[in-house]
């Protein structure tokens, strides 16, 4: 194949003082001064670097090539083995240019034969050329079974410079495609110091350009770099160093500060667990619970990936200042791979042999922990940080209430019934909504509490007699949502045994307490702010222990003979107004028959003219000692019938002084009858009890009689008395004629009746599968209970310079202990406090990168050598290394990862490159550091950088290195 030159490539021309004509004799090549920085040649070495564009070279027809000698032998490359300390002294006595000139182009020191380059041509006589010499003196091309082996093939430049070629890739064979296969083994084992100190074997190429006369990358021709040493045409555009005011400082800035400030926040909600109430609801205008979890995963993912980017950017400036610290042993390239772990944790598993190697270092245990931190983090503040429907603890509070009327009183309680407008509009209209009302509860709560007795027998439960707290409670309702339950009390005089042993007569004597309806109204009040299962998603949930009077119901139940209910039966008097009743025999009480019965006063208690005296007065506290009347009935009650003793309003006020009613039934079992009070009042002994659940409904009891109860009302207000409270029995006698209890009067044989004329006892005990007379009075007039409390005080009085009330009414205030669910940080199960660890570590390691950028670093960062394309940009611009011979295959695998490697440093040519550090640490321990190479300088310099212009003396190279290479690095 014909040779032909290649098209010229014009460069800037330049003086005819320097001859740039190489001969065949090695002493014919340039001889540039040694150790002369500012040389004529260096000169125009740094300008043509300025000013020459980069750019790729015209094609080449017949590559151009310099004569050489006959195929090298391997002992042209092989040199002896000194040590590093020696390479690097001698590396540093070496200038750009000496070190240029002294090297031959055939592997030895200044020897070789070049051929004498053409003339340029004519046409451009101001540029200089480089021209192909004969076909004679063409090199002889190797042969196959010859590659492996190279020597340096010079080329010459018009300039006089040196530089040497990069490694052939395919320089040999009939087609510049034709794949070669090059021996890369005996590389760079020569000795470094030889190598450094001998001259340059291959002219210098500017960046971008291949050298004149020397084939480019892939072409067929010769070349060998001295790739014992590192390119000086590397010459670093600026140092390790990057300004505080750069992107990568501003942004280490802003991330660590962030990432500490956000993790410490999460730490700090972790342990606090703040409760978010009314923030975290879904009440108008607060913040939905799902956003707040979403935002919540949003912050931590935030701070998590934060947290990654510091960190790793933090471990690499570690490991960049350890390759640099001349002390130090060096960075192997298990520790390269460390900060890969926290980016793709698989890492560690995948590479088993480097975790083995440097997973338990010091930075290598930081980095399996924060591993640990970013895989974790996003869970752990799922579980610590993100809200979440919690119990709280109890909490003692002060709540309002706002009443409107005093306890039982009736005309309010009308007033309180609803009815559609223009339906019923005449005086009467709220006495029939009330009396619906009371039929209607007191017919279900009846019915309820049989229903619960039934049950109790189909389950074979047969509760204990003689206690009643073991008893079916009753059961009613308030606003048709919320569940009531009464509560037994004054279970002491409630065993008929005891009765029978003290009276020698049958007492069924049992006590009701509700809890206070005030309650319910007061926890849904926005006025004292308790979240509602509304607000919580319909979920929510909250107790309520309020110190709050109950009202009480007590039903006394006596069997008596018709002998001794003689005092009290109209038809039994003397000159008694009597008329035929609706069975045949039977007699009743005659049209105004109210009209023979004395009037109460004062002065009957004086004068000891009481009336009719009874053998169970003392039963039911009768007379002159109690200064309370007995009832009058019109007559007895016919067989499965009841009557009772209401009178109308504004009848005669002779049961004024009493404050109860009374019903008379008619025993099935028996000929005797069963007198029955009932009264009610506002009990001390007890607290509300409130339980409001999204899920499950509202629930109110009356916990009572309770020693340890805390919110007891007896110990919220110490003094407080008991009083029957006489406004109810007007509500009460609403509810005998709404469910028309009198129907006896007219023997009407109400199913109602007939249930209860078969409940009296007959005998001194409880019956089990059945209930009692008195339990189911109690039920039937439980709703006069509620009705009678709702928008009443929740204390036992009544302020009566409040009357008359207006909206919202008298503000009554209670204590109050509650314990609710709300959203709070926490965990929801006690195990889950193990992440817990996750963020301590998160905000340690944070703080810990923190702490390093502002210490270590001094706000300044250094260019990371472990990120990729700094590793690379480094690596490749560095000599190759026996140590990981056979490695470009498969990586390197055993050994070859402890081979610790430092960054060295050529002030000459300002070029930094990886060098082995093996022995280097021990060897320096020994010297003292005096015995360091000869660009750390002295002592006096380090203090001269320590305390002079900062900025300025990193910003120079060699300064910013004595600095790195002298400053421990941390970990």
């Amino acid at each position: 194949m014909a040779h032909t030159a290649p098209n010229p490539i014009a460069v800037e021309p330049m003086s005819n003082e320097v001859d740039t004509t190489i001969s065949d004799s090695p002493s014919s090549l340039p001889q540039t001064p040694r150790n002369t920085r500012y040389s004529w040649v260096a000169g125009k070495r740094n300008k043509l670097l300025r000013r020459i564009a980069l750019f790729k070279p015209p094609k080449v027809e017949t590559p151009m090539m310099a004569s050489t000698s006959s195929t090298p032998t391997d002992d042209q490359h092989v040199g002896t083995e000194y040590t590093s300390t020696q390479h690097e002294e001698a590396a540093r006595s070496v200038s750009p240019d000496s070190a240029l000139i002294g090297m031959g182009h055939d592997g030895t020191h200044g020897e070789g034969s070049q051929s004498p380059p053409p003339p340029p041509p004519p046409s451009n006589p101001q540029y200089r050329w480089q021209s192909v010499p004969s076909p004679s003196l063409y090199p002889q091309f190797p042969k196959e079974v010859d590659m492996g082996i190279y020597s340096a093939y010079p080329a010459t430049f018009s300039g006089g410079f040196h530089s040497y070629s990069p490694p052939p890739m395919g320089m040999y064979g009939a087609s510049p495609t034709t794949p070669q296969v090059i021996n890369f083994q005996n590389w760079g084992q020569a000795d470094d110091s030889r190598c450094l100190m001998s001259p340059p074997q291959t002219p210098f190429t500017p960046f971008g350009q291949p050298p004149f006369g020397q084939p480019v990358y892939g072409q067929a021709g010769h070349g060998q770099p001295p790739y014992g040493q590192p390119p000086f045409e590397c010459s670093s555009q600026r140092g390790p160093y990057r300004d505080k005011v750069s992107w990568l400082g501003i942004t280490l800035w802003f991330l660590s500060i962030l990432s500490t400030i956000g993790s410490g926040i999460w730490l700090g909600v972790a342990l606090i667990q703040p409760k978010w109430g009314k923030t975290v609801s879904s009440a108008r205008g607060a913040l939905p619970p799902s956003t707040a979890s979403l935002l919540t995963a949003l912050i931590a993912k935030l701070i998590e990936t934060s947290f990654v980017a510091v960190f790793v950017a933090s471990v690499g400036q570690i490991l960049t200042k350890k390759a640099f610290d001349v002390g130090n042993r060096g960075v192997t390239l298990g520790e390269f791979g460390m900060k890969n772990w926290v980016v793709s944790p698989g890492l560690m598993f995948t590479n088993i042999r480097s975790w083995k190697k440097v997973g338990f270092t010091p930075l290598g245990v930081l980095c399996m922990l924060a591993t640990l931190v970013a895989v974790l983090y996003t869970t752990a503040s799922d579980a610590l940080v993100a809200p979440k429907l919690k119990w709280g603890k109890p909490e003692m509070i002060v709540m309002k209430n706002y009443a409107m009327a005093s306890y039982g009183n009736v005309q309010f309680v009308k007033q309180s019934c609803h009815m559609p407008d223009g339906l019923l509009a005449d005086d009467q209209s709220q006495d029939s909504c009330l009396a619906a009302s009371l039929s209607g509860f007191s017919y279900h709560n009846f019915q309820a509490f049989l229903s619960t007795w039934s049950d109790f027998g189909r389950n074979n439960i047969k509760p204990e007699g003689r206690y009643m707290s073991y008893r079916p409670p009753v059961t009613a309702t308030l606003y048709d949502n919320v569940t009531v339950t009464g509560t037994w009390i004054d279970t002491e005089h409630s065993d008929p045994m005891t009765s029978w042993e003290k009276y020698q007569r049958i007492v069924n004597h049992v006590t009701l307490a509700v809890p206070h309806p005030g309650v319910y109204d007061a926890a849904t009040d926005p006025v004292n702010g308790i979240l509602q299962p509304s607000d919580l998603s319909g979920v929510g949930e909250y107790r309520l222990a309020a110190s709050a009077v109950s009202p009480a119901l007590n039903v006394l139940c006596v069997g008596m003979t018709e002998k001794e209910l003689a005092p009290l039966v109209y038809t039994t008097w003397p000159h008694a107004n009597l008329t035929d009743a609706e069975l045949p025999g039977e007699k009743t009480g005659g049209l105004n028959w109210i009209d023979d019965v004395p009037l109460s006063s004062e002065s009957e208690w004086v004068n000891g003219t009481v009336l009719n005296a009874t053998v169970v007065d003392d039963i039911f506290r009768w007379g002159k000692g109690y200064q309370r009347r007995p009832p009058v009935f019109q007559r007895f009650p016919s067989e499965y019938n009841v009557i009772i003793n209401a009178t109308v309003a504004s009848s005669n006020d002779w049961t004024h002084k009493s404050g109860s009613v009374y019903t008379l039934v008619n025993n099935n079992a028996t000929d005797d009858y069963t007198l029955c009070e009932i009264r009610s009042w506002l009990s001390i002994n007890c607290s509300t009890h409130l339980n409001i659940s999204g899920t499950t409904g509202a629930h109110m009891s009356a916990n009572c009689e309770d020693e340890h109860d805390p919110v007891s009302y007896r110990k919220s207000v110490p003094g407080a008395v008991e009083l029957d409270e006489s406004d109810w029995k007007w509500l009460a006698q609403s509810w005998q004629l709404a469910i028309y209890m009198n129907s006896g009067l007219t023997t009407l044989n109400a199913s109602r009746d007939r249930i209860l004329t078969a409940l009296p006892l007959e005998d001194h005990h409880l019956p089990n599968r059945v209930p009692s007379l008195a339990e189911v009075l109690a039920a039937l007039v439980s709703p006069t209970l509620i009705s009678g409390s709702i928008k009443t005080p929740v204390v036992h009085y009544w302020h009566p310079e409040t009357t008359p009330v207006v909206l919202p009414g008298w503000e009554n205030n209670f204590n109050a202990s509650i314990t609710k669910q709300e959203y709070t940080s926490g965990s929801a199960m006690e195990w889950q406090r193990a992440f817990l660890s996750i963020l301590i570590m998160g905000f340690l390691l944070n703080l810990f990168c923190l702490v390093h950028l502002f210490i270590q670093l001094r706000g300044r960062p250094l260019t990371d050598f472990t990120d990729p394309a700094n590793l690379f940009a480094l690596a490749i611009n560095s000599p190759p290394s026996q140590a990981l011979s056979g490695t470009c295959g498969g990586g390197p695998t055993g050994y070859q990862l402890d081979v610790p490697w430092r960054i060295g440093y050529s002030e000459q040519s300002n070029h930094y490159f990886f060098e082995e550090a093996t022995g280097k640490r021990q060897r320096l321990k020994r010297k003292k550091a005096i015995d360091r190479r000869n660009m750390v300088t002295s002592e006096m310099e380090l203090m001269d950088f320590k305390d002079g212009d900062t900025k300025a003396k990193m910003d120079d190279p060699r300064q910013s290195y004595v600095k790195l290479s002298n400053h421990k690095s941390w970990l």
